[in-house]
């Protein structure tokens, strides 16, 4: 299964590698990084994305690095930083039908940015959108 995974915490980029062993996964710690793959011509069956992207040495800030595919195919709704709340705007808006994961899964520990970009998902027409709150404890169970 090829899965995007989308967060700023390199601790829970490793938890995604040993969890999804046999699975082609891809990981991402920014927006234009996110964008860029998810526009890419490569489809996602699964994608995780997490809320807050500005933190642990990671920037996602609007415009970001010029020449990328992110940088010159969308617009940006606010200035300085990006949230996942962008990553879903920009899905529902950029990502034609054929190229829409099977499943997003909403990771963030941010309940409320977390349920804002659920809501803009499902407004914008994905169908299995999920939340699962981030627990390295717990095993990650995905469909597809």
């Amino acid at each position: 299964m090829r899965i995007l995974i989308l967060d700023d915490d390199d601790n829970r980029h490793a938890y995604f590698r040993h969890q999804l062993i046999g699975h082609d996964a891809v990981h991402v710690h920014t927006y234009a990084e996110c964008m860029d793959a998810l526009l890419d011509t490569e489809t996602f069956e699964v994608v995780f994305l997490d809320h807050d992207l500005n933190d642990n040495g990671y920037r996602s800030l609007a415009p970001e690095r010029p020449g990328h595919v992110a940088r010159e195919m969308t617009h940006y709704s606010r200035e300085g930083e990006l949230d996942g709340r962008d990553v879903a705007e920009d899905m529902v808006r950029l990502l034609p039908v054929e190229k829409r994961p099977f499943q997003v899964v909403v990771h963030s520990w941010n309940p409320d940015g977390a349920a804002e970009m659920m809501a803009i998902l499902r407004d914008g027409g994905f169908k299995n959108v999920i939340r699962w709150e981030f627990n390295p404890r717990v095993d990650l169970k995905i469909n597809g």
